[in-house]
C-alpha cells in the first residue's frame, strides 16, 4: 500500500504529503469526511496484514471486517483443531 508512513498524519498533511491537497477544498466537509473514511479504511488494511490476515477486495472498512472476521473464526478453530 503506498503512502502507509504517511496515514499516522492528520488528513490535511496526508493529503499535501500525497499531491491531492490542490485538488480538494478546505471546507468541503463531505470531501473531507470521505478522506477520513479512506485513511481509515487504510490504516484497517495496514493492521491486518502486518498481523498476517488478508484483505481481499476490501473497498470498505465493513468488507474488511467481514474478511478478518472469517480468518480470525478460521484460526481459532485451526488452533482447537491442533490440541
Amino acid at each position: 500500500m503506498s503512502g502507509d508512513h504517511n496515514l499516522h498524519q492528520k488528513p490535511k498533511s496526508y493529503l499535501e504529503s500525497t499531491g491531492l491537497m490542490g485538488k480538494l477544498e478546505a471546507d468541503d466537509a463531505q470531501t473531507w469526511a470521505a478522506v477520513a473514511t479512506i485513511i481509515n479504511r487504510q490504516k484497517v488494511a495496514k493492521w491486518m496484514i502486518e498481523r498476517g490476515y488478508a484483505t481481499g477486495h476490501g473497498d470498505t472498512i465493513e468488507d474488511l471486517l467481514k474478511e478478518l472476521d472469517w480468518q480470525i473464526e478460521e484460526r481459532i478453530k485451526n488452533a482447537r483443531g491442533n490440541k
